[in-house]
């Protein structure tokens, strides 16, 4: 005799949702960037006219790839040397803090956070360089030309290959939508 489902929904649930078998990754797997198509859908902001990417891909290639997914992030995302200098920027961030990306790279996250806020910046800056953990926070940043924004702010240390220099990774949400 079959099983009843309790809910009638479940045995469609059981249906339409199929996990696939986890399947170990090889190296060689990492490399290999997804189909063209599977990447439009979610409006990072590729070029339309760029092919798809088969298979394994130059160095050249999977950069350009991996920035077009960095620059179409939806959470304002900023890579920092271990003394808060940003090196990296995506869109969110600017339209977060306002500014264009030159404004921005080169220039201490201190400067964009209000002069009250920055002794527990600092202090956070300091537990975030000492652990190799995800470090959550609240954080208040200045836009150029509107009143600061309240965030949550995720930062993470992370030692970057084929490299000997650590950065730090900054996620910024704003508690209240600021754009």
């Amino acid at each position: 005799m079959p099983d009843i489902p309790r809910d009638p929904t479940e045995e469609m649930h059981r249906h339409a949702v199929r996990t696939p078998p986890r399947v170990p990754r090889r190296d060689a797997d990492v490399l290999k960037l997804p189909r063209r198509a599977s990447i439009e859908g979610l409006g990072l902001g590729c070029p339309a006219d760029r092919p798809a990417l088969p298979g394994p891909v130059t160095a050249d290639a999977a950069a350009t790839w991996y920035r077009d997914v960095f620059d179409g992030l939806p959470t304002a995302t900023l890579v920092t040397t271990l003394d808060g200098v940003v090196t990296h920027a995506n869109t969110a961030a600017c339209l977060l803090l306002r500014r264009p990306p030159d404004a921005l790279l080169g220039h201490p996250i201190a400067t964009f956070v209000p002069a009250p806020h920055r002794t527990a910046y600092e202090a956070l800056l300091e537990r975030a360089q000492q652990t190799a953990h995800v470090v959550d926070f609240a954080l208040w940043v200045s836009p150029s030309d509107a009143a600061p924004v309240d965030c949550r702010a995720w930062v993470r240390r992370i030692l970057t290959l084929g490299e000997p220099t650590t950065v730090l990774a900054w996620t910024l949400a704003p508690l209240v939508p600021a754009f």
